[in-house]
């Protein structure tokens, strides 16, 4: 079956990538067989997995984000696979590692697979991963330090306070307690509605 979605943008080709589904081999011991379902970039159009700019084909996984030119970001949702499959792998790193309790964000019950992959990372034009590290108890000055970076009328790049901000954020999530997150969530909020 062929279907084709049409979307525009000054970046979109008119093929410009293909998601296909595939049987698998067949599982001789449970008698069922697995579908995969592949991304491939066609005519070398800009297609990124997980913020990774893809150059061949690659098996998508429930919660991979697959962006087309810069203009389309897209969360793939396997529809064959069950409730417990479909949680992002990028959010793995909130939940517990238990086999079945509940998320530490919103408190819905989450199966993790065994296999847990790593968290997906900003990367720039090279390839380099872009972090932000530090420790919990310096969170407030790093905090202070890029809010004073914001400044309206000034020439440096507007979006750069926002993009660390992001870092600091990602950095908490994965390496702090969910109480630190929480507590920087509310600190950025409180300052940006005083800036």
């Amino acid at each position: 079956m062929k279907v084709d979605v049409l979307l525009f943008a000054p970046d979109i080709l008119p093929q410009h990538c293909c998601v296909q589904r595939l049987d698998a081999t067949s599982d001789q011991t449970e008698g069922s067989s697995k579908m995969r379902t592949m991304l491939r970039p066609l005519h070398t159009a800009h297609v990124t997995h997980n913020g990774v700019p893809l150059d061949e084909e690659i098996e998508l996984c429930p919660g991979d984000l697959v962006g087309l030119g810069q203009h389309y970001l897209f969360m793939f949702k396997d529809p064959t696979a069950s409730g417990a499959f479909q949680t992002p792998s990028w959010m793995a790193t909130l939940c517990p590692p238990a086999t079945t309790s509940p998320c530490k964000l919103c408190g819905t019950s989450v199966r993790r697979r065994r296999t847990q992959k790593m968290a997906a990372r900003w990367r720039d034009l090279e390839g380099r991963v872009l972090s932000l590290s530090y420790q919990v108890q310096h969170e407030d000055q790093v905090l202070e330090k890029i809010l004073s970076m914001v400044d309206p009328g000034g020439e440096e790049p507007k979006l750069t306070p926002a993009f660390l901000l992001c870092l600091c954020i990602q950095h908490s999530a994965t390496n702090f307690e969910l109480v630190h997150l929480r507590k920087l969530l509310l600190s950025i909020a409180n300052q940006i509605q005083l800036t």
